[in-house]
């Protein structure tokens, strides 16, 4: 996936994030996450990319149980998990 592609899903997963932001400081913590690999995915660097491989493995060992409740979510972590294995090697 492009990085342009991962940025707007990226962007359409806070749009789905932000409607549970009510459910607790995990989700809001989950949207500041997501924010930040946005901003890692628009201007990657070689130290910024390690950071966003290590944000986006936590996201998705943690939302993995409940990635059915948000599918859209869950496959934008993977390709994001994806994107950032890539670039790291």
């Amino acid at each position: 996936m492009e990085a342009e592609e991962l940025l707007k899903e990226i962007k359409a997963s806070l749009e789905i994030m932000d409607m549970y932001r009510s459910y607790g400081q995990f989700v809001v913590e989950a949207i500041e996450a997501l924010r930040r690999l946005g901003e890692i995915v628009a201007s990657p660097t070689e130290e910024t990319i390690k950071e966003g491989l290590d944000i986006a493995s936590k996201m998705h060992a943690e939302l993995s149980p409940y990635g059915s409740y948000v599918p859209r979510v869950a496959n934008t972590l993977d390709e994001a998990l994806k994107w950032f294995q890539e670039k790291s090697q």
